[in-house]
């Protein structure tokens, strides 16, 4: 599970711009240091 953290914050950052709620909610379960906003 350790190598597709890595590859999600990465996607989660360049679509955060475009679906930031989206992301926001679904990164906050993968990991509380993840922050969108």
């Amino acid at each position: 599970k350790n190598d597709d953290l890595p590859i999600a914050l990465r996607k989660g950052v360049r679509s955060c711009t475009q679906h930031p709620i989206g992301n926001f909610v679904s990164y906050s379960r993968l990991g509380k240091d993840y922050k969108c906003f």
